[in-house]
């Protein structure tokens, strides 16, 4: 059907203009890739039409979006933003300016948790052991074992996923492990409003829990995921991140206040989980390592981004 108030673009020389125009950003690293998912989400078409069609029906309004989120994205504006999505682990979700953009690098969490849950289970899945490939697993493969052998048929396991923002990693792990119960937690009613339409989109049953860290959460968790603000109070970041809350991005205490905090009331707790997740920075790596020493936490697992930590017993 036609639409109203119809006029043709050439999409071609759109793109090739838009892209010249944004490569005048030298902090702007995919131009092109930029450009075909503004063009993606504006017009409702597949990125190759723009190579293959060069006259498309628009409406003036299109026209004005077009032109107008290539400026946001020259001024560093996040593409997240724009088309109100983010690709996690293969879906598709809901963010906006309220939440942090999830990172490729958190997937690791998502590998992680579900070789510690299958490992516990006794029920090994292959499916995801590529992606860890790379990593050396072998303390927390033995760790593992012995917990296996402490603790025989663990079947339920509860998780809380503790500063959820959009939700990607508790959700994530609700629909790869599905026999699991995951809590999101998070401090933001705006950040929680985000994460349940996620919810609602994934037709999962996380419960949302506003609450500082688990100040006044009681329950007992098996596995903790956390992606906490990490970044030192004036480090240099990425342009794109400016767009970003900044609750969710810098932390005090040289990047470790809110680690310090939630790994010490941790260790209060008469019934501590069985493993610890955590993405961090790797300036912060000292303050962690000797927090979690004092705690008598010990790490099982650690790359640049991810750490896994248990209590000693």
């Amino acid at each position: 059907m036609p639409k109203k108030n119809d006029e043709l673009l050439d999409i071609n020389d759109w793109f090739i203009r838009s892209v010249k125009f944004l490569k005048n950003n030298h902090k702007i690293l995919s131009p092109e890739l930029d450009c075909q998912i503004i063009a993606e989400h504006v017009l409702h078409i597949p990125r190759y039409k723009i190579f293959t069609q060069n006259n498309i029906s628009t409406t003036r309004n299109e026209i004005y979006l077009l032109k107008k989120y290539v400026i946001f994205r020259y001024l560093n504006y996040p593409v997240a933003y724009i088309t109100q999505t983010r690709q996690f682990y293969g879906r598709e979700f809901k963010v906006n300016e309220n939440v942090l953009i999830p990172r490729p690098e958190s997937e690791l969490i998502i590998d992680l948790s579900k070789f510690i849950v299958n490992k516990l289970r006794g029920k090994p899945d292959n499916s995801y052991i590529i992606n860890l490939a790379g990593y050396d697993i072998s303390i927390l493969d033995s760790s593992l074992s012995e917990m296996s052998k402490k603790r025989k048929n663990i079947d339920k396991i509860s998780i809380a996923d503790v500063g959820t923002g959009s939700g990607n990693l508790g959700i994530s792990l609700s629909l790869e492990l599905p026999d699991t119960e995951v809590d999101l937690i998070d401090n933001s009613i705006l950040a929680l409003d985000v994460a349940k339409l996620n919810v609602n989109k994934f037709a999962t049953n996380n419960f949302l829990i506003d609450d500082d860290l688990l100040t006044n959460n009681t329950k007992n968790y098996d596995l903790i995921v956390a992606n906490l603000p990490y970044v030192p109070l004036g480090s240099s970041v990425s342009p794109d991140t400016n767009y970003e809350p900044i609750n969710s991005i810098y932390a005090r205490k040289n990047g470790s206040e809110l680690y310090q905090r939630l790994l010490n009331d941790l260790k209060k707790r008469q019934s501590k989980p069985l493993y610890i997740i955590i993405e961090k920075f790797p300036i912060i790596d000292q303050e962690i390592k000797h927090l979690a020493n004092n705690l008598g936490l010990k790490y099982v697992f650690e790359s640049m981004f991810i750490a896994v930590l248990k209590f000693k017993r």
